[in-house]
């Protein structure tokens, strides 16, 4: 029987264990809640998580080639919460090493040269949510800088240290003549 047919075979017990194992990244308080709730209103966390995990492993045992945009859709829901969360990037991606422990544990005694090209696969997805994990955190530092800058704005306009024709419209601002004194 091949990998794909036993991990199929297997699926709920596989998708539990590792939700486990990722909810067990958070702290003791936090875990027990995103245990306790799985609908999308209550707890949109662990229902991003739900969701994420179950298409990504469906999208491992429908093929040898994983679709890019169906699986970056599955690991974006996961890793977007991950990457405003206080995870390093190691932390934030160890949910699909997590994935690899549960699936040796349940297919002890597999063909070892298949098993190792199912995880190939799955070294192939710690890639793909590496690139969405950076693409999350640029995005993150983008709004703080803008924010940064907003405020800036703002307290040079309460100091009189910026000339604005329109005062009530900050965004027709005249750049030339920022940081100039009245």
């Amino acid at each position: 029987m091949s990998i794909e047919k036993q991990l199929e075979q297997k699926k709920e017990v596989i998708l539990k264990r590792w939700f486990e194992k990722i909810v067990s990244s958070y702290p003791t308080e936090t875990a027990s809640f995103l245990k306790r709730h799985m609908d999308d209103i209550e707890n949109p966390v662990a229902y991003r998580i739900h969701e994420g995990i179950e298409g990504i492993f469906d999208q491992l045992l429908q093929s040898d080639v994983i679709d890019p945009q169906q699986v970056s859709y599955f690991l974006d829901r996961i890793v977007r919460v991950r990457a405003i969360q206080d995870f390093t990037p190691s932390q934030a991606l160890y949910f699909l090493v997590q994935l690899k422990s549960v699936i040796r544990k349940e297919l002890r005694g597999s063909d070892p040269d298949e098993l190792m090209e199912f995880f190939f696969r799955i070294d192939e997805l710690i890639l793909k949510a590496f690139d969405v994990y950076v693409s999350c955190r640029e995005k993150l530092y983008e709004l703080k800088v803008d924010e940064w800058k907003r405020k800036a704005y703002l307290l040079l306009k309460r100091a009189n240290m910026i000339y604005d024709p329109e005062p009530d419209n900050p965004n027709s601002r005249n750049t030339d003549s920022l940081c100039e004194a009245r």
